[in-house]
């Protein structure tokens, strides 16, 4: 499946990550916004956390790239997995997720393992199953221990610098109206703000 995105250009699911993407619980993040309630004061900023999910599975394919460029070897199967778990680190998300977790403290924060552990019994982990996936992400998505996957995999899910911050730092401010963009340049002149 093929999906234009504004920030990666286009981004290409392979039969797998397609499969998690079309899954309810996954589909609902179409309907989050990614910066609550941003676009008051950014109009543009409605982009979601679906868009922002599959961005992440998109950085999450162009490290595993650049780390096979470097000699690594990395397998399709840990390849898709990754991408899988990169795909679904939001999918706990609610409605203005993080002022309901971080600031006022209503919430368990939707990236810890309570909340990421009970959709693991129900129709995700069904999927991850018949995947053959549900232990490698479950591991990458930090709810098991048990090695499954190397430390470097897990970090390009959730380090210091993920898939993640590199898909939203880049989305954010594209949506906000801060990220160069070819379309604000004009002809022999410099992007500045």
């Amino acid at each position: 499946m093929l999906l234009r995105d504004p920030v990666h250009g286009d981004i290409e699911l392979n039969p797998a990550e397609v499969q998690i993407a079309d899954l309810a619980i996954v589909q609902r993040l179409r309907g989050i916004k990614q910066l609550g309630t941003a676009h008051l004061v950014y109009p543009g900023a409605l982009h979601t956390r679906f868009d922002h999910s599959v961005g992440v599975c998109a950085v999450a394919h162009e490290i595993v790239t650049a780390l096979r460029h470097s000699g690594l070897h990395v397998t399709e199967d840990l390849e898709t997995a990754i991408a899988i778990a990169a795909l679904l680190h939001d999918v706990t998300h609610v409605p203005f997720g993080h002022t309901l977790e971080d600031e006022r403290r209503l919430f368990d924060r939707h990236d810890e393992g309570s909340r990421l552990a009970q959709l693991f019994s129900r129709e995700l982990g069904h999927a991850l199953e018949r995947l053959g996936l549900r232990e490698i992400v479950g591991h990458l998505l930090g709810l098991s221990s048990t090695e499954s996957a190397p430390q470097w995999a897990k970090d390009i899910v959730s380090g210091c610098i993920d898939a993640d911050l590199l898909d939203y730092l880049r989305r954010d401010s594209y949506f906000a109206g801060s990220y160069p963009n070819p379309a604000h340049r004009i002809a022999g002149q410099r992007w500045s703000r």
